[in-house]
Order: structure tokens, then sequence, then C-alpha cells
């Protein structure tokens, strides 16, 4: 599924321009292009003058973005192409499912981690989910509805990948990619649990 094919990237060519203005003026930092995004990293400048371009915020008005301030970082997207919109998208699209699980180790899946959030507890009432804008702004020319996903709070599961100590959204932590890897494959009844597992089960 194609997020960007329907929307407004004409912002990026400018937002280019800017960071090719950033990149010049701070040495050893550089300017990272992806198909929905555009990021500077100035991990290995001075810091204080990194800090002070991000500051600047000379971003495009008027267009359907937001603007991340990361770790060393700034970092310019499509306000429907993150990843709790992505989830959203999904969900909307396959209200029937009934099991939830996302894992990730990055700051950005934060976003992933509340995006679940809209359902509440199972024995008040159910869900009801407004076309999200990863719907409306793809495909502008259809009428879109309400939806009402059937999957319950119990039946969803965030997971932090990372160190104990990583401050988090989620109630569910592993350590290792390996170990996500490891779960995925005895939930789907690929290999037995191990004793590395047994106290996560």
């Amino acid at each position: 599924m194609d997020f960007t094919a329907s929307l407004d990237m004409g912002w990026m060519e400018k937002m280019a321009e800017i960071f090719r203005d950033y990149t010049e003026r701070t040495t050893r930092s550089h300017m990272e292009m992806k198909k929905s995004s555009i990021t500077w990293h100035y991990r290995s400048t001075d810091p204080e003058w990194g800090q002070f371009q991000c500051r600047q915020n000379n971003v495009v008005p008027n267009r359907p973005i937001e603007v991340l301030v990361g770790k060393n970082n700034l970092e310019v997207r499509p306000i429907a192409a993150n990843k709790s919109e992505i989830v959203k998208c999904i969900l909307y699209h396959n209200p029937g499912v009934e099991f939830i699980f996302c894992a990730g180790d990055d700051k950005t899946d934060e976003d992933m981690f509340r995006a679940p959030l809209l359902f509440p507890p199972s024995s008040i009432s159910k869900a009801t989910m407004e076309p999200p804008l990863s719907v409306t702004l793809v495909d502008s020319t259809k009428e879109h509805s309400d939806v009402e996903p059937v999957v319950s709070p119990e039946a969803v599961f965030m997971t932090a990948v990372g160190h104990s100590s990583k401050r988090t959204f989620t109630s569910w932590h592993v350590t290792t990619p390996q170990e996500v890897v490891e779960h995925v494959l005895y939930l789907t009844g690929e290999t037995p649990p191990g004793e590395d597992m047994k106290g996560y089960l």
C-alpha cells in the first residue's frame, strides 16, 4: 500500500533546499531522503550549533506535514505517513481482526503504540472508529463511514524492544529483536517454548 501516491509531496523539494542549506552551514551534518520523509542529521556536529539550526524551523507553511525534533535530528513527514496512522488504516480496512501485536525499538514506534488506545474496555461499550487521516487524505474522492473494530483491549499487545530502563508507552517489553522472533514463532506454533521463554508466557 503506497500512502504517498495520493498525497501532495511537493513540499519535499522545498525542504530539501532548506536542509541542504543547513548542511552547507554545519560541518559533518547530512541530509537523509526517504520516500515519504526527509531528515537532517547533526549527531557529529557541534550540538549547540545544530540545535540552533533546528530552532530556525523554516518549514513549508500550509502543507499537511509535521515536524519531529529527534535526538540530534530534524524530520519532516506527511501527517498521514507515520506508524500510528498506518496501524489505524490497516485496522480501519480490517475491523474484524481479533488480535493485534506490534513491536518496535525506535522513538517513532511510540506513535504506533498509542494507536490502539481508541478502544474502550470491552465491558463498557463497543469501539467506534472514525476514518483516519491515512484513509481520508489518501482517498479523498470517497465518503468514508465509521467502523466498529471487534478486537478487545485484552487482545492488543504493544511491545517495546530494548533496555529495561527504556521509557515507553507500552505495557510489554523484551530486550532483543531475537526475543520478538522467538515469541512470534511460539505463538504461530512453529517452535516449543524454551527455558528462556517460559518466564514471559
